[in-house]
């Protein structure tokens, strides 16, 4: 017969995993708007840092919120509330979770946070396009990062641990392992096209690396391993993702390539493209939720093999 689910109850109050719900939403909504003040080359709209021309950014009368300073003051009010954000899911983690290393992965985050406002206000005070590029990347992957925390608090890390099972190749985990890695370069070619216009045959060949390697997850996982519920889930999200994002890039090319490089974007010109980076990070999101996802699961089928081995051992001194 085969075995039953253990059950595993979850150390974490719902509270710490709701904070971190909350973190990763904020910070996919700022991602968003950070795409919104690149697709409206308003980088620059502001600027001082950490002031805003001059005044308390906190401060700074909204009927001056006009124009391209909308964007972009916009985006630092939406950062400031992510650190925000990310201080309460440190301090209460630290408070709550049981578990030393979620506690240290929490105040991890919160560096992150500051670490990505600094150079946000680097890329302004020193007009730096690199620094753009690397304030960009870097936020898709605080993004997924995010994401790591919310998993780790969830109820569905505990009950993980499924029964049935076919044991997971370990060679599949460095597959799972690559796949975020390769998706990070796809996203790296985007920022690099996007802020320098140069590399757009990269960024294809990328969507199209990228599309292989999870097609052949999302076979893989559906066809050897369906019984694994979290892996199951996590492919089927990320496979409906990409598709999505495959067509939302097609669009956003197709808007750009009508834009008026004189003029204003229209909203479409803007929207689609900053949509485009936002699935991106979600893209990137799911792909290493499932690497982590099939290092749990791994980690699971070794204690399992583990306690059946010591179960299975014959004491000395015992007839066999």
């Amino acid at each position: 017969m085969p075995e039953s689910p253990i059950a595993h109850p979850n150390p974490t109050p719902k509270s710490v995993h709701r904070l971190s719900v909350a973190t990763a939403a904020a910070t996919l909504f700022l991602i968003f708007v950070g795409g919104t003040v690149t697709s409206n080359d308003a980088g620059l709209a502001v600027p001082d840092w950490p002031t805003t021309f001059g005044e308390n950014m906190f401060l700074y009368h909204p009927r001056n919120w006009v124009g391209d300073v909308f964007f972009e003051h916009g985006h630092r009010l939406t950062g400031a509330s992510v650190g925000l954000i990310a201080i309460c899911l440190a301090v209460w983690t630290q408070r709550c979770d049981p578990r030393p290393a979620v506690r240290r992965f929490a105040w991890a985050l919160l560096a992150a946070v500051v670490v990505q406002g600094v150079m946000g206000g680097i890329r302004v005070n020193e007009r730096s396009i690199a620094f753009a590029v690397v304030h960009g990347c870097f936020a898709q992957l605080f993004f997924a990062a995010a994401v790591w925390m919310m998993v780790i608090t969830s109820a569905a890390w505990f009950d993980a641990v499924e029964a049935p099972a076919t044991p997971v190749p370990r060679w599949w985990m460095g597959v799972c392992v690559a796949t975020p890695v390769v998706v990070f370069g796809q996203l790296v070619a985007g920022a690099i096209y996007r802020h320098l216009h140069v590399g757009l045959a990269w960024h294809v060949g990328g969507a199209i690396l990228v599309t292989i390697v999870v097609s052949v997850i999302v076979m893989w996982v559906s066809g050897e391993h369906a019984d694994r519920l979290l892996l199951l889930r996590l492919v089927k999200w990320l496979g409906a993702i990409l598709v999505i994002q495959l067509t939302i890039g097609v669009a956003a090319y197709v808007a750009t390539s009508a834009a008026d490089p004189t003029g204003e974007a229209t909203f479409w010109q803007w929207f689609i493209p900053s949509l485009h980076v936002a699935v991106g990070a979600l893209v990137l999101a799911f792909s290493a939720a499932l690497a982590l996802g099939v290092y749990k699961l791994m980690g699971s089928d070794s204690r399992r093999r583990t306690t059946r081995s010591s179960d299975h051992m014959v004491p000395m001194g015992s007839s066999p």
